[in-house]
This record gives C-alpha cells, structure tokens and sequence, in this order.
C-alpha cells in the first residue's frame, strides 16, 4: 500500500506535518510501533488524528472490498490457482535473499511447513474468514431490516405516539 500524499487536514498543512502523517500512516500499515517527537506547537494533535483517519478509511475500504471478493468467490488462494492449461502451476525454487542461489529444500529447514500444509492452513483460514465475512452480512442485513421495519411502524403510528 502506498501512503497517500494528501490527508483530511482543515487546512494547508506545513510539511512536519505532511511528514508525521505520512509516517503515522506508514506505522500504522506496517503494524508496528512508532515514536514520533516534533516541537511544541507544530500540531502533534491534529496531525496524529488526520493521519490516523486516513489510515482507518482506507483500511476499512481495503477490508470491504477484500470481504466483497471473499464473498462473491472471486478471490482465489494460491491452492486453487490453475495454469491457463488447466494444469496446477509448478512451484519455483526459493532463492536465497541474494537472489545467488538456492534455499535448502523444506525438510532442511526447521521455519517452515510443507507445502501441503501450508496450503491446507491458508484455505482454513480463508473459509474461516469468508464464514465469519457470510455471519456478519447476515447479521447486518437482519439489523437493516429489523430497522426499516421499525421505521415503518413510526410512519404508521398515531400522531399521539409520536411524542
């Protein structure tokens, strides 16, 4: 994710502040922690909330729109993905971070899983999260109408019941 060059700022703001949003924005979708000083007066504050409003829009954008794909079945795991000849793609050889050569197969290495099984973890999670996704429409769907049933009742109430 890139980190946006403007924010929801009330007005032009001066570039510390550009800056501590910017960094604010990167900590926070990087998920670690961040320290942040800047001299009395420069806007900390407002900054901070500009910075992080920004952040949780565009996260819960990004959310909605990965729920929408989960939901609707179009966004594929890496298991099911199939080569354009109907053949299951062929794994690559992982290269060391140098890019020089080869990493030990798997069954050297004692951090990380057999393919099978990291492929059987990440559809596990993925229909876990597309359940959970499916049980919270519903629950919002039924809330909406729940609620326009309500609404309804107030428009058809007696003017004495509307007090």
């Amino acid at each position: 994710m890139e980190v946006p060059e403007e924010f929801p700022f009330p007005f032009q703001p001066y570039d510390i502040q550009k800056d501590f949003m910017r960094q604010l924005y990167t900590a926070l979708e990087h998920e670690c922690i961040g320290i942040f000083e800047s001299p009395t007066g420069t806007g900390k504050s407002l900054s901070l909330i500009c910075g992080a409003l920004k952040w949780l829009l565009d996260s819960e954008e990004r959310e909605k729109a990965e729920a929408e794909q989960l939901l609707s079945g179009k966004l594929v795991s890496a298991s099911q993905a199939v080569a354009a000849d109907g053949r299951m793609p062929t794994a690559t050889a992982p290269t060391t971070s140098t890019g020089t050569g080869p990493v030990a197969p798997a069954t050297e290495r004692d951090d990380e899983q057999p393919d099978w099984f990291t492929s059987f973890d990440e559809e596990r999670r993925r229909r876990e999260k597309v359940d959970r996704l499916r049980a919270c429409h519903e629950l919002k769907a039924r809330r909406e109408e729940k609620a326009k049933r309500l609404k309804e009742q107030y428009r058809n109430a007696p003017i004495w019941m509307k007090k």
